[in-house]
């Protein structure tokens, strides 16, 4: 199977819990049938004004209150790759059957995982240095000249590597394409 690059725009504080808090589960309400790399954009603009950070987090995790909230700066940016390996919501009926464990709590489903929503499970996050882009709504194809951008495209291509994955760029309509290197056919 051969793929785009997407990129997923998150507003913060949700998109710097992806990097630095360990945040496994992106919510959203619709489903995408998309699994595969993703960059996470931190969203420029941020139209819910959260006074106190640690409110986001204090339910799931205890002792939040003592977590430094200073990643939320980083706005307009993609801020790592990521990927999205599938997408549960409570009326799935398998359920995830891997528990997430937070001191003496069990989870049957990650503790970040919002009741009715889809809940994008990612795994193998990497932050990457922050790199300017401009975001949008939900799930959109990369297009980006990597080429130009030597940075960017290293950590790209260093993921991707250790993740089992081939990147090809396609410099026509400026996308990167993917596929496992497990998978026969190569982009």
């Amino acid at each position: 199977m051969t793929d785009t690059l997407r990129v997923l725009t998150v507003r913060q504080p949700w998109a710097g819990a992806i990097v630095h808090l360990g945040k496994d589960v992106e919510n959203r309400p619709q489903r995408w049938a998309y699994r595969g790399p993703v960059l996470i954009h931190a969203a420029l603009y941020n139209p819910m004004y959260i006074p106190d950070h640690t409110s986001v987090c204090r339910i799931a995790f205890p002792g939040a209150e003592y977590w430094s909230f200073d990643f939320c700066q980083e706005r307009g940016q993609i801020i790592a790759i990521t990927e999205i390996v599938d997408c549960v919501d409570h009326t799935d009926g398998h359920g995830w059957t891997i528990p997430w464990m937070q001191g003496d709590s069990h989870y049957l489903v990650s503790p970040w995982y919002i009741e009715g929503q889809f809940g994008y499970v990612l795994r193998n996050t990497q932050p990457i240095t922050p790199t300017l882009y401009t975001g949008g709504l939900g799930l959109r194809r990369f297009r980006h000249e990597l080429s130009s951008d030597v940075g960017l495209a290293t950590q790209i291509y260093q993921w991707a590597d250790a993740n089992d994955y081939y990147l090809a760029e396609d410099y026509g309509d400026n996308t990167v394409h993917w596929t496992r290197k497990d998978s026969e056919a190569r982009p």
